[in-house]
C-alpha cells in the first residue's frame, strides 16, 4: 500500500475537530506530503526519508506560494503530525510494524531573542505591587 492511497478520511462531525483543522490537514497532505512521499510504499518509508523531507521543506524556493524562504518549523511540525497519524494507523491495522515518525524529530521552533518582551522596572514594580493586594470579588 502506498502513502497516497492510504489517506485517512476525516469527518469533523465524528471526531469533533474544527473544520479549519480539516482544511489545513488536507492542504498540507495534498500540497506537501503526497507530492514528496505519496509514491512510497508505507513499508518502505524510513526515518531518513522523513528527515530528508523535513530538510527539503526548510529549503528556500520550495514553497508553492512563491515566497523565497522555506516553510516554518511550525508548518513542518504539522506535516509531521499528519504523517505520524497516518503511520500510527497503519501500525494499528498491521500494515507496517513500526511508525518511522517516532524515530524522527521535526525542526525545533526557535524564538528570536529580540521577540521576547520584558517588563520595564516601572512595570515590574506595578506588577509586584498588584500581587501584594488582597484578592476581592465584586
Amino acid at each position: 500500500m502506498v502513502l497516497a492511497s492510504s489517506r485517512l478520511s476525516i469527518n469533523p462531525d465524528s471526531v469533533n475537530i474544527a473544520g479549519i483543522f480539516v482544511c489545513t490537514y488536507e492542504h498540507n497532505l495534498n500540497t506537501k506530503i503526497i507530492p514528496a512521499l505519496g509514491h512510497s510504499k508505507l513499508s518502505k518509508i524510513q526515518p531518513m526519508h522523513l528527515q530528508s523531507f523535513y530538510k527539503n521543506l526548510l529549503e528556500p524556493g520550495v514553497r508553492m506560494d512563491k515566497k523565497e524562504c522555506g516553510y516554518s518549523p511550525a508548518t513542518i511540525k504539522k506535516c509531521h503530525v499528519i504523517l505520524s497519524s497516518i503511520l500510527r494507523t497503519a501500525v494499528e491495522w498491521q500494515v507496517i510494524d513500526s511508525n518511522p515518525c517516532e524515530r524522527v524529530s521535526p525542526p525545533k521552533l526557535t524564538k528570536n531573542i529580540d521577540d521576547i518582551k520584558y517588563f520595564t522596572l516601572e512595570q515590574a514594580q506595578i506588577f509586584l505591587k498588584a500581587l501584594e493586594m488582597e484578592y476581592t470579588t465584586k
